[in-house]
């Protein structure tokens, strides 16, 4: 069985989380959100390789029904080391972003990882939310 590990990145994530709910006059805002991670054996020993990931935003940190999720195929593994771009499979246009928010993560068939990572701001991106 293969164990799972991710950056703590959730800080970018959050913030990607506050442009894609603002609006902008003169441009078209991404609704994409860049999450990396690195993914290791149960030795420890880093992934290589494609592999399937499986992303799902839940309003509950256990539980529930998943209120987006997207799977990406052979997504490349260095080292571990992965980068993707949530949102490019399945778009997140339709998610509320004024609720709590957890990230569940699946690699191939396994079970999905627990716990749930929530999805949290950073102060400038609370600074802008002010700003609207």
């Amino acid at each position: 069985m293969k164990r799972w590990r991710s950056f703590d990145c959730l800080w970018l994530l959050s913030a990607y989380c506050l442009v894609l709910s603002a609006t902008s006059a003169s441009a078209e805002v991404p609704h994409l959100i860049r999450y990396q991670g690195q993914a290791v054996d149960s030795q420890g020993v880093p992934l290589e390789g494609p592999y399937s990931l499986g992303f799902r935003l839940y309003t509950t940190e256990t539980g529930g029904t998943p209120v987006w999720e997207e799977t990406q195929p052979n997504v490349p593994l260095t080292k571990g080391h992965f980068s993707i771009l949530l949102g490019s499979v399945t778009p997140l246009n339709g998610m509320d972003w004024n609720q709590p928010c957890w990230l569940g993560i699946q690699v191939n068939a396994e079970p999905e990882l627990t716990p749930r990572q929530r999805m949290t701001s950073v102060p400038l991106a609370l600074r802008a939310r002010q700003a609207e």
